[in-house]
């Protein structure tokens, strides 16, 4: 289950915005697991789940909201490329 984190009450930045990723451990219950995102703490508003490269794999599109304490301003937008379940950041080089 992937979460996406936003808000305007923390500063630009802020660790509170790191997206979490939660694995289920096939019991019901869910483990937050650090290793399989980067780090991108941005203001995040929607995550949408596709195969941009159509390797077999779900990637994901993540849409960032306003800037925080900045409005109107955006912050960042991010694609996440699935690797072996390890989303890797290819924002700068597919964009």
């Amino acid at each position: 289950m992937y979460l996406v984190s936003g808000g305007n009450q923390f500063d630009v930045d802020s660790v509170f915005y790191q997206d979490r990723l939660l694995i289920n451990d096939g019991n019901g219950s869910f483990k937050w697991d650090k290793t399989k995102l980067p780090k991108l703490n941005s203001n995040g508003c929607v995550v949408r789940p596709m195969d941009y490269d159509q390797d077999g794999y779900i990637d994901l599109f993540i849409g960032g909201h306003n800037k925080p304490k900045a409005f109107p301003l955006s912050d960042s937008s991010y694609l996440l490329k699935n690797i072996n379940g390890r989303f890797e950041n290819v924002t700068e080089t597919i964009f």
